[in-house]
């Protein structure tokens, strides 16, 4: 297969991928139309893309403050290398609090970088103390998202 060949196949599922992400409860002959494929190849593609784990899955994007939760912000944590849990099993605790929406483990000066939401700033606070402390946590910064974009 030709090197043009391939590239204009990538093309193809980025078009169908990049619809998607704008909203994923389209259906095949509405992305069929936004991309001018063809709504058997768009379905093929789709489910071929699924299949090879490049769609993972279709989620919900929630609007937390609608939900009370009016602040949002980044913490990022660096755990002591003397802790006897290791990151990954660290990630998968932090993952399961209510607050956190996101986490990840970080190369750098800092291990792990969380997403958080919260209803107020006391709850933050309350958070971090009851919640990261206690977790053999080193040091803590916390960014407070003021604007998304």
């Amino acid at each position: 297969m030709g090197q043009e060949k391939i590239h204009k196949l990538l093309d193809k599922d980025m078009k169908i991928v990049d619809v998607l992400q704008e909203n994923a409860r389209l259906g095949v002959k509405q992305i069929a139309r936004k991309t001018d494929i063809p709504i058997t190849t768009v379905f093929n593609r789709i489910k071929n893309l699924e299949k090879r784990g490049i769609i993972k899955g279709y989620v919900a994007v929630i609007d937390n403050k609608k939900l009370g939760k009016e602040i949002e912000a980044f913490i990022i944590i660096n755990i002591a290398y003397t802790s006897i849990l290791n990151l990954d099993t660290i990630c998968r605790d932090l993952i399961s609090l209510e607050e956190v929406d996101e986490c990840y483990e970080i190369s750098g000066a800092t291990n792990i970088l969380i997403k958080v939401s919260t209803q107020d700033i006391d709850s933050l606070n309350e958070f971090i103390i009851q919640n990261l402390k206690k977790r053999g946590v080193e040091n803590i910064s916390t960014y407070i998202i003021i604007k998304k974009i």
